[in-house]
């Protein structure tokens, strides 16, 4: 009889501890999928930002008809219709702490017929109200390969930004034919630029 009993009450001992083990093995399974069910929550709710540019005419492509010489501080001052290009470009960092991106200017060929050495660019950047320069006149250099934040070969980098913060920036861009560039009158100058910004927030 007391053999019996010794033999139920150990089948019992060993019945609870592997019911024991089962109960924290449950619980440690339950722990883990919790915090990879909220790990996964957070990775899908992440804000990865955007950087979004907006025009003010109705086309990203900056066409001059009749491109002219003229020097640089003509140039600079020149806002006769059709002279400059307007767009702003939208930073919203979401999530992330910071945002870098570069605007590229990318040769038309469709409506271009002077010759891309012989073009002056000019960016501003409006601040309180008023434009001042991101930089001087440069001629249309291209990139020699596609650049840190993917602008392709052949485009023009006239600048790269870092923003700290979501905000709004509006630009002015300007273009014009270098001072002393022979132009025949048989022929009429034109240029056109598509403008696009690239780069990221992290």
């Amino acid at each position: 009889m007391e053999s019996s009993k010794k033999g139920i009450s150990k089948k019992f001992v060993v019945g609870l501890i592997v019911a024991s083990i089962l109960i924290v093995t449950l619980i440690i399974v339950s722990f883990i999928m919790f915090f990879i069910h909220e790990n996964n929550k957070d990775a899908e709710f992440f804000d990865s930002g955007s950087i979004v540019m907006t025009y003010a005419e109705n086309s990203d492509i900056f066409f001059i008809n009749n491109i002219l010489p003229m020097t640089d501080e003509v140039g600079k001052a020149n806002s006769n219709e059709g002279q400059y290009y307007d767009f702003t470009i939208n930073v919203n960092l979401g999530d992330c702490d910071k945002s870098s991106y570069e605007i590229a200017l990318e040769i038309s060929d469709e409506f271009t017929t002077a010759l891309p050495s012989t073009v002056k660019v000019y960016l501003e950047k409006q601040e309180s109200g008023s434009y001042i320069p991101v930089g001087e006149p440069v001629t249309f250099d291209k990139l020699q390969s596609n650049s840190l934040y993917g602008a392709p070969k052949d485009a023009k980098i006239i600048a790269s930004v870092n923003e700290k913060e979501t905000v709004s920036n509006n630009y002015r861009l300007r273009m014009w034919l270098a001072d002393g560039t022979v132009v025949s009158p048989e022929i009429l100058q034109s240029f056109g630029i598509e403008i696009n910004v690239y780069g990221e927030a992290k």
